[in-house]
């Protein structure tokens, strides 16, 4: 609860990697036991989906389906979000550690092993094209207009801007070292990047690039997410098992939470 900071833990499926906020639930990628965990908002009941997907890892959602990725058979997968029934499958780059869908209509997926951002259409899951990025590109999101794409570079430690009017790379900035996700403020003047070697947010500025502020997190900051009025930042850190939340305003930490093992993501609903 962001304004008490109570904290409440709901049992899903086994080794969760990632989650992501629908309309009325919540929904949790189950990895090793290939399920979606569709958890209530109001009164945390939890809804397993069976997936026929092996080692899902990321999910995006769109109406009433959801883009899931496996980085076993290296797949996009557009699934049912009610029934869990796969709807079409196309293949992806090597370890698509992450999806998302676009205000333009179209699906994005960041393929580790390839080092590229692969697009697909909406409709038909057909592919459209590769956009090359950085090395180990492992996060991905979308402006919240719309219009852009950023990804995070693991081991370049940049990030890469995309323009998704044209599907091209506008712009790469660096970032701190190991970055594995990203955040963009809602007029997206401001880029947010976890930096797991430095145990720090990197706050840049999206136009010259420039490093404004590098705020202390805890240890292994892994997954980062803003409040929708921009206002603060959540991290999850891997290894100390907390979520450190700091004011984008002053660039403070203002308070730090326990939680569960191995935090890998965060959504704000």
């Amino acid at each position: 609860n962001t304004s008490t900071g109570h904290v409440s833990n709901v049992s899903v499926g086994f080794l969760p990697t990632s989650v992501v906020a629908g309309q009325r639930n919540v929904y949790a990628t189950d990895s090793l036991s290939n399920e979606l965990s569709a958890i209530n908002e109001s009164n945390g009941h939890v809804k397993n989906i069976t997936l026929n997907i092996l080692l899902p890892i990321s999910t995006s959602l769109s109406g009433g389906n959801a883009f899931i990725t496996s980085i076993l058979t290296d797949t996009l997968y557009k699934v049912n979000i009610t029934s869990g029934t796969t709807i079409d499958a196309v293949a992806t780059g090597l370890l698509p550690l992450s999806v998302q869908v676009g205000k333009n209509g179209d699906v994005y997926v960041a393929n580790s092993g390839s080092n590229n951002v692969s697009v697909y259409s909406i409709s038909g899951s057909s592919f459209i094209k590769n956009i090359s990025t950085g090395l180990f590109p492992e996060g991905l999101i979308m402006s919240n207009g719309g219009g852009h794409a950023y990804v995070a570079d693991n081991l370049s430690s940049e990030v890469t801007i995309i323009n998704t009017t044209t599907n091209s790379v506008q712009k790469t900035v660096s970032s701190g070292l190991f970055s594995t996700s990203i955040a963009v403020s809602p007029n997206k003047a401001f880029i947010y990047a976890t930096s797991m070697g430095n145990n720090q947010l990197w706050v840049i500025n999206s136009t010259t690039g420039n490093t404004i502020e590098k705020i202390p997190t805890g240890i292994a900051p892994y997954y980062v997410a803003l409040s929708p009025n921009g206002a603060f930042a959540y991290v999850a850190s891997l290894l100390s098992d907390n979520v450190t939340v700091i004011s984008t305003i002053n660039y403070s930490v203002i308070g730090s939470y326990n939680v569960g093992l191995l935090p890998v993501g965060i959504a704000y609903a």
